[in-house]
């Protein structure tokens, strides 16, 4: 990935929200978090970073961080979904950064955000596959994976493994994994949304259609 170009275009995103210092607007809050998870990434994926720029880029990834917690906070609550990404990912740049009491205090508060919508008996697949698929478009991937793979879980004892929302399920997830450079993982997901659909809509249906251009997507 380019970060560089990516931290550009979020940044326009950003100056175009306006007013981000306050009370971030939805869309504000979503690239801010989408900046801090991003500058993450990018600090641990560049092994050749000189130390003084990964330092810089994990303050970077702090600040953006901070300010979309406050936002998120303010706009959803301490217990939706978005706020508990954001307190994860937050927590391993402070790990990063060698503040692992902060690090410590970030991750305890997204494990109870966590348990309060995952983890619950009458967890509704439907909304975790929402919640999954919002926490994506904020970059949040870890946090994504977890509520998709839990509403996958659900619809497969409920529905079965030849169910069209399963193979949505199935899809969600292979996308997910698409969009984090992980093809490899993405594949599998894929593969069985596409043998379910396939089954069950035909092979020239759009939906069936949509899950095989995801896997041509893996060739290119």
């Amino acid at each position: 990935m380019d970060y560089p170009q990516a931290m550009s275009s979020l940044g326009s995103a950003l100056d175009i929200y306006k007013n981000v210092s306050r009370t971030p607007p939805p869309r504000a809050a979503d690239a801010l978090a989408n900046m801090g998870a991003m500058f993450k990434e990018w600090a641990e994926e560049n092994k050749t970073l000189p130390a003084p720029e990964r330092a810089q880029i994990l303050e970077g990834a702090s600040v953006y961080l901070h300010a979309a917690l406050n936002g998120s906070e303010q706009m959803y609550g301490e217990g939706h979904p978005m706020t508990g990404g954001i307190l994860r990912v937050l927590a391993g740049v402070c790990d990063a950064q060698g503040h692992t009491e902060d690090g410590r205090r970030y991750r305890e508060r997204a494990e109870a955000n966590r348990r309060g919508n995952v983890e619950a008996e009458d967890a509704d697949a439907g909304a975790l596959n929402t919640h999954g698929t919002s926490l994506i478009g904020q970059g949040l991937y870890d946090e994504a994976h977890t509520y998709l793979e839990r509403a996958l879980r659900i619809r497969k004892v409920a529905l079965g493994d030849q169910d069209f929302d399963t193979s949505t399920s199935l899809l969600k997830l292979g996308i997910l994994f698409q969009l984090w450079g992980r093809d490899g993982r993405a594949r599998p997901y894929l593969e069985r949304a596409l043998s379910v659909r396939e089954q069950i809509c035909g092979e020239s249906h759009p939906a069936t259609k949509l899950v095989r251009e995801n896997l041509g997507l893996l060739d290119i």
